[in-house]
């Protein structure tokens, strides 16, 4: 997990003729050392095409120990919708 800091994600949401793009950013507590234990994010840059996508939540989790360790990207709506998420890892 310390091999990135820090990631940004730009994410893209579909249901219809409406979208929804952000601009996710995150960050967590690991060290070389040690695990991470706990995820800061802010969503900021919020554009809508249409209407907003009913429930649409954007959260970060961590998933794994050690060196498998990830921070997660995860979408979910309270609708059937297209997704998509491109990631851009802040390397410090």
């Amino acid at each position: 997990m310390d091999v990135v800091a820090s990631a940004q994600w730009l994410v893209t949401c579909r249901q219809g003729t409406s979208m929804n793009s952000r601009i996710v950013w995150a960050s967590h507590d690991g060290t070389t050392g040690s695990d991470a234990v706990d995820t800061d994010e802010t969503v900021y840059a919020k554009i809508k095409k249409n209407a907003v996508i009913a429930g649409l939540a954007v959260t970060i989790d961590l998933s794994g120990a050690g060196a498998a360790q990830v921070m997660r990207l995860r979408v979910a709506t309270t609708g059937a919708a297209d997704w998509h998420a491109t990631r851009m890892p802040v390397n410090f």
